[in-house]
C-alpha cells in the first residue's frame, strides 16, 4: 500500500464520518465511492482486510449508516492506522526528502520571502522530531523537563476536524479565515477543503516548527494554493492587528479565527501563558478590549524594537 495514498484515505474516512454525523447522505455515498476505489487499489480480494470493504458496501446498500460509521472507525480506519504506524524509517526518510524538494520548489514559486526562514539559526531550538506515528514524523516540543506533541501521533486529521467543528457557529460559511500557527499543516489543509472559496491567512510565529515541518511533511497543497496566504509573525502582533482591523467589525460573522494552541505554547514555552493567550484572543470577534490592550505593545518603544528586530 502506498503511504501517501493511505494518509489520503484516512483523511477521506474522517470526512465520511463527519458527513454521517451531519446526516449528509449524498456526500457519504459520494465520498465512499472514492474511498472504495482507493481501497480496492490497495487491498486485493484475496488479502486479509478485503472483507471490511464488503461490509461497508453492504451498509451503504442497506443505508445502515450507524453500522457504517463503526466499520469505518474500528475496522477500515484501524487497518490504515496500523499500516502507517509500522512504516519503516527508511521509507519515512525517503518521503521526507521528497516533501522537502516539493516544499522548497513551492516556496520558490509562491513564497520566496519565507525561504529565508529555512536558514535561520536554530541553535537553541526546543523542537524535536522522530520518524514515527501516522504522519511522516512525530514532532515534539521541549518545555522545561517536559515534552508535548505538536499534533496527534495517531490521527492528526481527526484532531483537525474536531478543532474546526468547535469553531463552527450557526452553519455560517466564512469568507475570511485567520489562523495563528501552521502546525503540521493538517488544520489548514482541512480548512481549505471545507471552505474552498474562503481566503485563509496563516500567521507563522515559530520558525523552528516551520523548519521541521517544511523539511519533513509535504505542504505542497498549502504552498501552491492561491487562496492561502502565509506570513511570518514572530510576536503574533500582525495577527492581532489584523483581527482588530477585520474581525472585530460589523462583518465578523463572515470570519473564522483558529489558533493552534500547541504552537502558541511552543512560542511561550509555558502552557499556562498559552492558555491565557487563547482565552483572550480565540473569541476576539466578540470583544475588542483585549485586542486594544495587546496592540498597544507595538506602539511602545521596546515592543516596536523587538518586533522590528525579529521581523528583520
Amino acid at each position: 500500500m502506498d503511504v501517501l495514498l493511505c494518509r489520503q484515505m484516512e483523511c477521506r474516512l474522517v470526512h465520511i464520518c463527519e458527513y454521517i454525523y451531519k446526516q449528509k447522505w449524498d456526500m457519504v455515498n459520494e465520498q465512499w465511492e472514492l474511498l472504495e476505489t482507493e481501497l480496492q487499489m490497495c487491498i486485493p480480494k484475496d488479502r486479509d482486510g478485503y472483507e471490511m470493504i464488503e461490509e461497508c458496501k453492504r451498509c451503504i446498500d442497506k443505508r445502515n449508516y450507524i453500522h457504517l460509521y463503526d466499520c469505518l472507525i474500528y475496522k477500515v480506519g484501524l487497518y490504515m492506522i496500523r499500516y502507517l504506524l509500522i512504516c519503516n524509517e527508511q521509507e519515512r526518510k525517503n518521503l521526507s526528502q521528497q516533501a522537502r524538494a516539493e516544499n522548497v520548489e513551492a516556496l520558490e514559486q509562491n513564497h520566496k520571502e519565507l525561504l529565508k526562514l529555512l536558514f535561520k539559526n536554530s541553535e537553541h531550538s526546543n523542537v524535536e522530531y522522530c520518524f514515527r506515528g501516522t504522519e511522516n514524523v512525530n514532532v515534539t516540543v521541549k518545555e522545561g523537563v517536559k515534552r508535548f506533541r505538536l499534533f496527534s501521533t495517531i490521527n492528526p486529521w481527526l484532531e483537525s476536524c474536531n478543532t474546526i467543528n468547535a469553531k463552527i457557529k450557526d452553519h455560517l460559511t466564512p469568507k475570511d479565515i485567520y489562523v495563528l500557527g501552521l502546525g503540521g499543516g493538517h488544520l489548514v489543509n482541512e480548512l481549505a477543503q471545507r471552505y474552498p472559496k474562503a481566503l485563509i491567512k496563516v500567521y507563522i510565529p515559530n520558525v523552528d516548527i516551520f523548519q521541521v515541518i517544511i523539511l519533513h511533511i509535504s505542504l505542497k497543497n498549502i504552498l501552491l494554493n492561491k487562496k492561502i496566504e502565509l506570513y511570518y509573525d514572530p510576536l503574533c502582533l500582525d495577527f492581532i492587528k489584523r483581527m482588530e482591523d477585520n474581525v472585530v467589525s460589523d462583518k465578523k460573522e463572515h470570519c473564522m479565527v483558529c489558533i493552534d494552541r500547541q504552537e502558541v505554547r511552543a512560542c511561550y514555552k509555558n502552557a499556562l501563558i498559552a492558555d491565557k493567550f487563547m482565552s483572550k484572543y480565540a473569541e476576539s470577534s466578540e470583544s475588542n478590549c483585549a485586542l486594544n490592550s495587546a496592540y498597544n505593545l507595538r506602539n511602545r518603544t521596546i515592543g516596536r524594537d523587538i518586533y522590528n528586530y525579529t521581523k528583520g
